[in-house]
């Protein structure tokens, strides 16, 4: 079996895992959007919109990447819109990820939501590979590799500010070696939010 079927078979067995820690990571931004009493909020309201998938292999995870950014953002007290009425918003103006690249497209969303701040983002890579040496009569040795980059694009709305990051996660592992690597990068962008924030 050579790499690409390997990789598309692991994707066919991702895709329920996958699909599962999108509805966790979504219940856990639910849970975490909501501020208690007092807390110290930023002034700002950030709109994270549904990753687009640029390797056209990954929706889940790209699914699963924003619905877990806006869960890490929560827990560093930024006033996040739910991922619930993102949905609703991007039904409503029959929009897409894909169709968020202009700034015009970025803009119109957060003025529906209130939004202050419109982060955007694509997997640009998400692979998995093998260690060691490959004999063509046996399987790959070691663990699968997985890696995931992913471009993200945040907007101040006000003042039509384009910040981009491009993050890569590195994790070991097979079905949720992906995922693993998704959310290291993803906490690489949110540990460096203090100096990126409006």
């Amino acid at each position: 079996m050579d790499d690409r079927q390997e990789t598309q078979r692991l994707g066919r067995r991702l895709r329920p895992i996958i699909a599962l820690m999108a509805v966790w990571a979504l219940a856990l931004s639910l849970l975490t959007v909501r501020q208690p009493v007092g807390a110290q909020t930023l002034s700002a309201v950030v709109a994270v919109v549904p990753f687009a998938d640029d390797v056209n292999l990954r929706d889940d995870l790209a699914r699963w990447s924003s619905a877990r950014l806006i869960a890490l953002l929560s827990r560093k007290a930024v006033q996040v819109v739910p991922v619930a009425q993102m949905e609703t918003a991007l039904r409503e103006a029959g929009l897409r990820p894909t169709d968020l690249a202009s700034l015009a497209s970025n803009e119109a969303l957060a003025h529906q939501l209130g939004a202050d701040v419109v982060i955007t983002g694509r997997i640009i890579r998400a692979d998995l590979q093998h260690e060691g040496t490959f004999l063509p009569d046996e399987p790959p040795s070691g663990p699968p590799e997985a890696f995931v980059t992913l471009r993200l694009r945040m907007m101040i709305v006000a003042t039509r500010r384009i910040s981009y990051a491009d993050v890569t996660g590195h994790a070991i592992g097979g079905f949720f070696g992906l995922a693993h690597a998704a959310d290291r990068a993803l906490q690489q962008y949110v540990d460096n939010w203090a100096v990126a924030q409006p």
